[in-house]
């Protein structure tokens, strides 16, 4: 019976019992306590592992975006100056062919006159 083990009651009759009973059930309460939060303490490590395996495949994966990014700025840079040099070909093409044609109607006319 509970009521019995009351430390106040237990005090009427020995000052030691009842401080002894009064640790006796900050005892219990606590076993009680550390019943509920140990399982709760065992799901926090469960979840901790699995948010470090998380973070890390996270990481990993942020790596391989940067590094496909590099090679994506590298590839850009490449196209833009193989444009460029596109650009300046096909306008050394019609610079050359404009000068053709003016060494080809030169000759019409140096050919004509003889």
């Amino acid at each position: 019976n509970k009521s019995h083990f009351a430390p106040n009651h237990v005090s009427t009759k020995n000052l030691a019992a009842g401080h002894l009973c009064t640790w006796l059930l900050n005892m219990l309460s606590y076993h009680e306590t550390r019943g509920m939060i140990r399982p709760k303490e065992e799901k926090m490590k469960e979840l901790k592992m699995a948010s470090d395996s998380s973070r890390a495949v996270v990481l990993k994966t942020m790596e391989k975006s940067k590094q496909l990014i590099e090679a994506l700025d590298e590839s850009s840079n490449e196209v833009r100056a193989s444009t460029e040099l596109c650009e300046k070909m096909n306008k050394g093409v019609g610079i050359t062919e404009s000068k053709l044609s003016r060494a080809s109607a030169l000759m019409q006319s140096l050919g004509s006159d003889g």
